[in-house]
């Protein structure tokens, strides 16, 4: 895994990516950047889907259903991805 396959076909290790220029190792610093996308996709994941998961929580809570937030989350997402979906201009 520490080999990857550069353009051209020539294989380039870990220890060929040298130094970044803040001292660090090039996988080190990648690993700091693909944790950072991941904690801001976690967190803008969860704002996009808040306004239909909220709506739904106000509905099931009329319909007599005691259901929190982490409970609607998960049909949340699927009517967020519905609707994000049936509204979306079409592929061409």
């Amino acid at each position: 895994m520490s080999e990857v396959l550069a353009a051209g076909g020539a294989r380039v290790t870990a220890s060929d990516w040298g130094e970044h220029p803040s001292g660090r190792s090039a996988s080190s610093v990648v690993s700091r950047l693909v944790i950072k996308f991941l904690l801001f996709f976690a967190v803008f994941f969860l704002i996009a889907t808040f306004p239909t998961t909220w709506l739904l929580m106000l509905f099931l809570g009329n319909v007599g259903l005691g259901v929190g937030y982490w409970g609607t989350l998960p049909i949340g997402i699927l009517v967020s991805a519905l609707l994000g979906g049936a509204t979306a201009a079409p592929f061409d």
